[in-house]
């Protein structure tokens, strides 16, 4: 589909015999360009290119039928990009939009690029590429409550141990009821079996447009960052100075604790302390 619009900018202009430049307006605007329309496509070429990835189902609080919505994710396979509906904007609107700001012509024709290339028109809808993938997320608050819910993370490595990829729900479950058990909640395990969530579903289509690392790789690297962080701020480590030997041989022993993987990230810290200490004392204070 292709859009040109006219608009009025900005440019500091030096007047005749002035040294200051002063804004001046001009309304010869103009851009030319195209974005991607996807309709032209058979239905199998289009299910092909951009392919059903996520579906997200949240509940709503408010009252009556519409308790529930859903959101689609669906994956460009030539960027493996993440696309959503934009629901504010209708292919009618594209034709209209007011550029004019009181910018240079060079910077708003690089944002009107920047702006058709995240969009694309998928079943005369108008889809934007967005950073963003569904997960699921641990959450606490109060004094022992726990909570598993739908949440959204940028595609890119997570370093979090309450975080967890879309299809990798009997994990955060799993890890979600025995925080609760922890903490001497019961209701909140039963709940957490039942799956009586405000907003915690995410059907999987398509996991290979997901960016996160899996529980395995995350937790690998999670305890990396834990004991190279220690080491600096406890042995006043530089990043580049710390043994291979030692860092794989703490990440080791950690791994091997009992009950080391359900423990908060705080929680891990003090126990990569309690072990660095063991072995100060055991090698004469030479680690």
């Amino acid at each position: 589909m292709k859009v040109a619009y006219s608009f009025s900018y900005c440019e500091d202009i030096i007047p005749p015999r002035c040294r200051k430049p002063r804004k001046t307006r001009f309304d010869d605007g103009l851009f030319t360009g195209e974005i991607q329309c996807l309709d032209d496509l058979s239905a199998e070429e289009k299910e092909a290119l951009f392919p059903l990835a996520f579906v997200v189902y949240e509940k709503l609080y408010e009252t009556g039928p519409d308790r529930e919505k859903h959101t689609e994710y669906r994956g460009y396979v030539p960027s493996r990009q993440l696309y959503v509906r934009n629901q504010n904007l209708t292919v009618e609107m594209l034709v209209g939009k007011d550029w004019s700001r009181n910018r240079p012509l060079k910077e708003i024709q690089a944002e009107i690029q920047e702006w058709c290339d995240s969009l694309l028109i998928f079943q005369n809808e108008v889809w934007q590429r967005t950073r963003y993938e569904p997960c699921y997320q641990i959450s606490t608050y109060l004094p022992n409550e726990v909570s598993l819910t739908v949440s959204t993370v940028e595609q890119a490595p997570v370093h979090s141990d309450n975080i967890y990829r879309a299809d990798e729900l009997e994990l955060a479950k799993e890890r979600a009821i025995k925080m609760a058990l922890l903490g001497n909640n019961p209701e909140a395990a039963r709940r957490l079996r039942t799956c009586e969530q405000d907003a915690w579903r995410i059907d999987v289509y398509r996991i290979d447009f997901s960016r996160m690392l899996t529980l395995e790789n995350r937790e690998g690297e999670l305890l990396n960052e834990l004991v190279v962080d220690t080491l600096r701020k406890k042995l006043d480590y530089g990043k580049e100075d710390i043994p291979d030997r030692l860092r794989i041989e703490l990440m080791r022993s950690c791994q091997q604790m009992p009950g080391f993987r359900e423990l908060s990230s705080f929680e891990k810290g003090i126990k990569i302390v309690e072990e660095i200490r063991k072995r100060l004392n055991r090698q004469g204070g030479i680690i």
